[in-house]
């Protein structure tokens, strides 16, 4: 507590002395007509560096005189600069620092275009460790965090969700479901684009190993579609530019039996980069569970106890491929394809006993086997086009993606009469099955204009269509002991039609009000139809709204190294087509699964703000606070029948949730071989409205942890550990217990990194779980489960031709700065 004190009065006194400081430029007092410009790049990979932090001092006294942040391609203006002479420094996380010194401001020669600074990645040897500092695990930008996965050792040889597992604003249950900021309704983009795998799925399909990084944006600004709720989460898949051929290899092993791997290779040749890649999964988890249920009737209480084992399953393959060829120097065109083929599964075996207090009928012993499959066949073809109309960001950008979807699901149940002792009583077997198929397409439009008005105003607009369509039809067949076969249940037949249109335009615009902050202002309207129709009975719901999208982003620039960042936006998400059908799909005899078509869009108003402070090296401080509130929210809802004793889950509307919490992260050297990352998120959630004539109320404050403990040696050795804790929260309905673990890794790198061999161990201490208790009028329910723990991973990367050069070493004075001098045609 008394750092943090210690901080923010630092805070406090630097900005008051800034605010105070006349910015004398030594020869020139009192004149702040100078303007300085110029971008800043990667001296490894030539690419543009956005978020780079440009600072300006005085030569005479080295007090701070202005800054900036640059822009998406690298440029920088910083106005308002005294005469005089003048120094510069470029810095940002996981780079040397670069001063540029001898810089002269006049007023017969107010602006000067300093070109393009190179910045360099920062590296350090000692004599018995070499530390290679690579950017962070996470790196904060103005609109959103970027997560780099190949600095996330326990995620080797798995998914995207681990990856995810230590990453602030994110959580993530036992069984894999992600939510950001408490929420699972989040859109997934890969490269910027929709894909055919949709939210969970997608990250729980995507390994880890062919993800560059993954970007969090929990404010997006109204350049990005309205839909999701908490944000958007976009994957960055791994790509390479460099002339030849190039690529990387990856595979893995695990204890509880899944295997996979993927290889991603690319040839340049001049204009034309030729992408091929594909994956293969096999991943097991198995689980063992806990159901207790009783069901209110007057003075009689029907219970349901169940104890099962089973296991989670997906697999598939994936195949791509594309082409992106530069028509000129102005222009380039993109193609991709892709295939993919996935399953996901569920099977269990449970013991549950039926019974009555006070008794009044004879208990109830069943053994059941049930075994849920789900596949699904897709491809997506996709076309992008840039226009650069010169080399300042003013361009023209088109896309079109088409998507093709074919899935079933089939569901099997097997129920065995037992006796008190769990032995069967020869009683024929009750036997169930369920068959849904489902076809779904996709296409989507979309242009965006870019036009820099300045060096520092932008102007961006653009227009997306999105056109959905949906059919699906369900079967129910139950087992004829007579026939021997599955005969089909006419009565409980379904067969819907959904489909949905998005049209939207959006404006934003960029400035700097003066040296007092930079922002960003949006504003996006969309038009949403949709339509579902229900075939057997010819029932219609149909839908029509325009919406207003607005958002705003601030940054601030401070001296010491601070940044300050508030932002706004209001989001949308609208119910899908399952959530919408309300006929009832049986999970099984006291399990009902159904839709409810009135449901409303939930609208979503998010406000953040942040301040960073960059600490030496790859070290860097974040506070963030963050205040949600939702109106018409969508929420799983059960309704029990106290005399059949099923419960029927659907999705209801609640008036509004609100969340507000606060938000600190750190990323701090401890040693020159060893980083510690952590972070700490506190918030106030809060659930208010009507359900069925029922008022809802509730409070809580939670919180969760997150610790992740990185080791380097000289040898190419890393080790890391990570930690997680999630607090008890509340639902609609009930309340979550909180649940912990750990997870270990170790990787090697051999033969100038172009082998990379990782092991792995999750939830080494085996505290991961699940507890959920719910109640509602008439019922009562706790749950738990437990997937199996202490699993050992073992994978194995391999790099053609595109391994890394090793860094140059810091110079001996221990700074982390390249130093030159600017020839500006003066003499000095």
């Amino acid at each position: 507590m008394r750092k943090i004190l210690l901080f923010f009065s630092m805070l406090l006194v630097t900005y008051t002395l800034n605010a105070q400081s006349s910015y004398g430029g030594g020869n020139f007092p009192g004149t702040k007509n100078g303007i300085l410009t110029g971008k800043v790049k990667d001296m490894n990979s030539d690419k543009m560096v956005e978020y780079a932090t440009i600072a300006v001092f005085n030569q005479l006294d080295s007090s701070l005189v202005g800054g900036t942040i640059s822009l998406p391609d690298g440029s920088f203006t910083i106005s308002g600069l005294p005469y005089g002479n003048l120094y510069l420094e470029a810095s940002f996380i996981g780079y040397k620092n670069t001063r540029l010194t001898k810089i002269m401001l006049k007023p017969e020669k107010s602006t000067v275009d300093i070109g393009t600074i190179t910045i360099e990645p920062s590296s350090t040897s000692l004599e018995a460790v070499e530390i290679v500092a690579e950017r962070p695990q996470i790196e904060y930008k103005i609109d959103k965090k970027v997560i780099s996965v190949d600095q996330n050792i326990v995620a080797a040889g798995g998914t995207a969700v681990d990856v995810l597992e230590n990453t602030p604003s994110v959580q993530v249950d036992i069984e894999g479901n992600v939510s950001l900021r408490g929420s699972e309704n989040f859109t997934v983009l890969i490269d910027g684009r929709p894909s055919v795998l949709k939210g969970n799925e997608a990250l729980q399909q995507l390994p880890a190993s062919a993800i560059q990084n993954i970007e969090l944006i929990t404010n997006p600004s109204a350049k990005y579609e309205a839909e999701g709720s908490a944000g958007i989460i976009n994957i960055i898949m791994k790509k390479q530019k460099q002339q030849g051929v190039n690529g990387i290899v990856n595979s893995s092993v695990s204890t509880n039996g899944s295997y996979g791997g993927d290889i991603l290779l690319n040839l340049r040749k001049n204009k034309i980069n030729y992408i091929l890649g594909g994956n293969y999964n096999i991943r097991t988890f198995n689980n063992t569970g806990y159901m207790e249920r009783g069901i209110f009737n007057g003075d009689t209480t029907f219970y349901q106890v169940t104890s099962s084992e089973g296991a989670f399953h997906r697999d598939g393959y994936n195949i791509k491929g594309g082409i992106e060829y530069a028509l000129d120097s102005k222009s380039s065109i993109t193609l991709m394809g892709s295939y993919n083929n996935a399953s996901f599964g569920r099977d269990a075996a449970s013991n549950t006993h039926h019974y009555y207090v006070p008794s009044i009928a004879e208990d109830l012993y069943f053994g059941q086997s049930s075994d849920f499959r789900r596949t699904r066949e897709a491809y997506e073809l996709a076309a992008d086009y840039l226009l650069r109309f010169n080399e300042n960001g003013h361009q023209l950008a088109a896309s079109l993606n088409y998507q093709d979807e074919n899935s079933s699901e089939v569901n099997n149940l097997l129920q065995d009469t037992l006796n008190s002792t769990w032995q069967t009583t020869g009683l024929p077997q009750y036997r169930e099955q369920t068959l849904e198929n489902e076809l779904e397409t996709e296409f989507r439009a979309k242009v965006d204009y870019t036009l820099p008005i300045s060096d520092k105003s932008r102007f961006e607009a653009g227009y997306q269509a999105d056109f959905e369509t949906s059919s699906e039809d369900y079967k129910f067949f139950n087992f004829s002991n007579i026939l021997n076969e599955y005969v089909e249940n006419t009565g409980m037949f379904n067969d819907k039609d959904f489909s949905e249109i998005v049209h939207s335009v959006y404006s934003t615009y960029s400035n700097g009000l003066g040296r007092i902050f930079d922002y960003q202002v949006g504003l996006r309207l969309e038009y949403n139809n949709r339509l579902l129709v229900q075939n057997i009975t010819g029932e219609r719901n149909e839908f029509n709204r325009w919406d207003l999208f607005p958002s705003l982003h601030i940054s601030k620039q401070l001296p010491a190294k601070i940044q300050l960042l508030a932002s706004y936006s209001r989001r949308i998400d609208r119910p899908g087509g399952r959530q919408l059908d309300p006929f009832k799909t049986y999970m099984d005899p006291y399990n009902v699964r159904m839709g409810n078509p009135a449901l409303l869009p939930e609208y979503i108003n998010s406000y953040e703000f942040n301040m960073q402070k960059s600490l030496k090296g790859v070290g860097f401080i974040s506070l963030e606070l963050f205040h949600r509130n939702t109106e018409n929210l969508i929420d799983h809802y059960t309704i029990v029948d106290t005399l059949t004793n099923i419960s029927y889950n659907t999705f209801k509307n609640i008036n509004r949730d609100y969340s507000t919490g606060v938000e600190g992260m750190a990323n701090i050297p401890l040693a020159k071989w060893w980083i510690l990352n952590s972070s700490v998120s506190l918030y106030n959630y809060r659930l208010k409205g009507t359900v069925d004539e029922i008022d809802i109320d509730e409070n809580t404050f939670s919180w969760n942890a997150r610790f992740s403990s990185m080791f380097r040696l000289n040898t190419g050795t890393q080790f890391q550990l990570m930690g997680f804790y999630r607090a008890p929260t509340i639902t609609t309905q009930g309340n979550r217990e909180g649940f912990f673990f750990t997870n270990v890794g170790v990787r090697q790198d051999l033969f100038n990194k172009k082998l990379t061999l990782s092991l792995q161990v999750r939830d080494i201490l085996g505290k991961a779980k699940f507890e959920f208790t719910s109640e509602g009028e008439g019922f009562s329910q706790y749950t738990r489960m437990k997937r199996q723990a202490q699993i050992v991973t073992f994978s194995v990367s391999y790099k053609i031709n595109n391994y890394k050069q090793k860094e140059r070493n810091v110079n001996g004075n221990g700074q982390n700065t390249n130093e030159m001098e600017f020839d500006s045609g003066d003499d000095y």
